[in-house]
């Protein structure tokens, strides 16, 4: 089970890379192409800063599974900020994702409102368990 959590991690974490590598190409061929205005550009933008610390945290995971699989003493990679620091860009990148495909009529502040609520809920559930 821990091989195919490890193995898991891995893919998810390459496959990511390739994703954000793709969105790389399509910015550039979009701004090239268009200018920096289209809202394809703003989702493609969205989405890479969604992708990119998923990426670098799931690599995180799984070099530290792959290090825990092999018998090595993972307990500094507890304390590093790298999981802290992608998931807070990653808040970020999901609430620009949800700015650009909200439709119109929930207003151009659903983004704000939808953080706030999803981090209340967060927050009053790790303090209540």
């Amino acid at each position: 089970m821990l091989k195919l959590l490890e193995g898991a991690n891995g893919t998810l974490a390459f496959l990511l890379i390739f994703a954000c590598f793709m969105f790389g190409v399509y910015m550039a061929r979009e701004i090239l192409e268009n200018g920096v205005k289209r809202v394809r550009l703003q989702a493609a933008i969205s989405l890479f800063v969604a992708f990119a610390p998923e990426a670098a945290s799931r690599i995180w995971i799984w070099y530290w599974r792959h290090l825990d699989n092999r018998g090595a003493d993972v307990d500094s990679m507890l304390h590093s900020p790298v999981l802290l620091i992608t998931a807070l860009i990653q808040i970020l990148g999901v609430a620009c994702v949800i700015r650009v495909f909200a439709p119109d009529r929930w207003g151009r502040e659903v983004w704000i409102f939808t953080t706030i609520v999803a981090a209340a809920i967060a927050v009053t559930i790790s303090l209540i368990a």
